[in-house]
């Protein structure tokens, strides 16, 4: 069924699995397939899956958040790795994080991620009132409003709470960028047997490292049996495939 846009147009809900995508743009060197005006790195992107000419899978057509307003999207939900976007945050410490997988942010090159680690000498539980401090919102609030779409309500603890892990996990992939490069993530990665793609980019690989960094290793995929999960936010996804051509479409949302 055709859906409505925020621009009072009509778009045709895609075929392909989960076709809108969001992330930040990881260089400067593409442009927008609308307006053709330059992506700029770290800036918010949006994608649009297409069933590719050339080949049988699809390709990916990136614009501006305010180039998307004519998809019809309605809300944040559809926009796959939404909760991967970075929430501002004040009066926040550094410290660790209060979840079922716990492990030390003081992770060092071509060390293992262990669930327990043994170099953690601070008390998780202790520090659970310091990690829920108050949060303004950024990139997620203002692409739903560029989208016109429902924003979770900041008032949530348990959105706060995601937004904490969101935030230590987007500050971990920074440092991971800054001090390391595509290789060691790569290195660190395999000496873990944790899946990727030599395509993937140095931000995307950072960030799976961080994540097992921050909440420690999380285990084979139940579907596909790659140790291919990853969390974003309240939900955990596979991105392991079951063979050269067919992806594992495994996820589960924390409640």
């Amino acid at each position: 069924m055709p859906r409505r846009s925020s621009v009072g147009s009509t778009t045709a809900r895609s075929a392909l699995p989960e076709p809108f995508i969001v992330e930040y743009a990881p260089t400067s060197r593409a442009s927008c397939k609308r307006c053709q005006g330059l992506l700029v790195q770290g800036k918010v992107k949006v994608g649009k899956k297409i069933q590719s000419p050339f080949h049988d899978g699809f390709d990916v057509h990136w614009v501006h958040e305010s180039c998307a307003t004519g998809y019809g999207l309605q809300s944040l939900e559809e926009l796959t790795h939404w909760q991967r976007l970075k929430y501002s945050r004040r009066n926040l410490e550094r410290g660790f994080l209060i979840t079922g997988r716990t492990s030390c942010l003081d992770l060092k090159r071509n060390w293992k991620l262990h669930k327990d680690s043994p170099n953690c000498d601070t008390d998780l539980k202790q520090r659970s009132s310091e990690l829920l401090g108050p949060f303004r919102w950024s990139d997620i609030l203002r692409l739903a409003k560029v989208l016109d779409l429902d924003a979770p309500d900041a008032k949530n603890p348990e959105v706060l709470r995601a937004a904490t892990h969101i935030t230590y996990r987007a500050e971990a992939t920074l440092h991971l960028q800054t001090m390391g490069n595509a290789k060691i993530l790569r290195q660190v990665l395999t000496e873990n047997g944790i899946f990727f793609q030599d395509k993937w980019p140095a931000p995307k690989l950072a960030y799976i490292v961080a994540d097992q960094i921050l909440f420690g290793l999380l285990p084979p995929c139940p579907t596909c049996g790659n140790r291919a999960l990853s969390q974003e936010g309240e939900e955990v996804r596979c991105q392991g495939y079951f063979s050269a051509s067919t992806r594992c479409d495994f996820k589960f949302r924390y409640r």
